[in-house]
């Protein structure tokens, strides 16, 4: 089950809700002041192990693909001399 974040407008409490993807349009209500909540995009992190830490045998980092999006130079860089 995905985890969904919101902040309300008036009073700015930023909460989480666990709930099904089916339900991931559904109206959320500010625990503090009881005001529908917006819908924020979702932040999250990844920290990769280091050496010698007990996580190395499951923690993998994937390569991007060869001439993905975010590895391809700029544009702007580019056209530079």
């Amino acid at each position: 089950m995905p985890v969904y974040e919101f902040v309300c407008p008036a009073c700015r409490t930023h909460f989480d809700e666990l709930r099904p993807a089916r339900e991931a349009d559904d109206r959320a209500w500010c625990p503090t002041c009881a005001t529908e909540a917006v819908r924020q995009l979702s932040r999250f992190a990844f920290k990769k192990a280091t050496r010698g830490s007990a996580s190395d045998a499951t923690t993998s980092v994937t390569p991007h693909a060869r001439g993905c999006a975010c590895c391809l130079p700029s544009p702007s860089r580019s056209r530079r001399g």
